[in-house]
């Protein structure tokens, strides 16, 4: 009885992860953004209307890691249009937002040197 238990909270957790399954589409997520977002947030480069309340999403982009933008796209500000946004659209939109900077705990491992590359060939 408690394997069953094991195997359907598995899957449970499966089913209801925000976390996306595909490689997620930028163009789909502009699309997206331009459909929903763009009324209150600056979504682009030269936009020139906004709501004074509603952060741009490179602001957004630069202060959210993606796992919290997809937890919270997946339940919105109250304020916020009711989206209902599938998973991959949620991702779609994540990683169009992501176009504009990475979070401090998302900034990559800078690229090693070559003294840090143990396959180089070390001959002079």
């Amino acid at each position: 009885m408690r394997a069953g238990f094991g195997f359907w909270g598995l899957m449970f957790v499966a089913a209801t992860s925000v976390a996306p399954g595909h490689a997620a589409d930028v163009d789909h997520g502009r699309t997206i953004a331009q459909r929903w977002c763009a009324a209150c947030h600056i979504i682009a480069t030269g936009q020139t209307t906004a709501k004074a309340d509603a952060p741009p999403f490179e602001a957004i982009a630069k202060s959210r890691t993606a796992p919290a933008l997809r937890l919270f796209l997946a339940n919105p500000y109250p304020r916020m249009p009711d989206m209902s946004l599938s998973r991959d659209e949620i991702a779609d939109l994540v990683a169009f937002i992501k176009t504009y900077g990475l979070a401090p705990s998302e900034t990559p491992e800078p690229p090693p040197t070559e003294q840090d590359n143990p396959d180089k060939d070390r001959r002079g």
